[in-house]
């Protein structure tokens, strides 16, 4: 983030090292990261344990000492609760609308666009999936060119856009209802495209 701002595509030197070490992709992904620090803790109890001799009192303190230190550092903490950050008041617009899919060109980044769909529960296009299937990455390209030459009633028709956000200093090319209008931001129904 910069100035409020997200640069997904800045090259980082972290991704050169991923390159070079594939092994660091694991530390990107926390979720992996935890059980490679669990394999390590358990090696390493099972290399402790295996060399105590259980009957002597010492190796039993020892022991104990060594199972109460692992329990509390495996013992899992409680997440932060944090505020949720301010958005704007377009969202809250949406969020009230009638139930339609939302292309949400108003927002600042893609993480805002996801950010955002939180709040107002409902579907957007071009949405994070896990892996992209040729079917949705042709689907992405013709949604993008129907975007570009303006065909809104085609968004509707063949998208099943409802919703279209874009910056008041960008406003539409079009006859279509706008249904929000604030300073910075226009919603507009595209729910009268015919076909629709």
């Amino acid at each position: 983030m910069v100035v409020g701002y997200s640069i997904n595509h800045a090259p980082m030197p972290y991704a050169m090292l991923e390159k070079l070490f594939p092994q660091l992709k694991l530390s990107g992904v926390p979720n992996r990261m935890i059980v490679m620090t669990s394999l390590a803790a358990a090696v390493l109890s099972a290399i402790v344990l295996a060399h105590l001799n259980l009957r002597a009192r010492k190796s039993q303190v020892l022991g104990a000492v060594f199972f109460v230190v692992l329990l509390i550092e495996m013992w899992p903490g409680m997440l932060p609760a944090n505020v949720a950050g301010a958005y704007p008041k377009y969202v809250d617009a949406l969020a009230k609308l009638p139930y339609g899919v939302v292309m949400d060109d108003g927002a600042k980044s893609d993480s805002f666009r996801l950010y955002d769909q939180t709040i107002t529960n409902k579907p957007i296009a071009f949405g994070y999936i896990s892996r992209t299937p040729t079917s949705v990455y042709n689907a992405d390209w013709q949604l993008t060119a129907a975007i570009l030459r303006g065909q809104y009633p085609r968004l509707c028709a063949e998208f099943k856009i409802r919703y279209f956000t874009t910056p008041a200093s960008r406003p539409l090319d079009t006859t279509y209802p706008v249904v929000y209008r604030d300073a910075n931001t226009l919603i507009y129904d595209l729910k009268n495209s015919p076909n629709c």
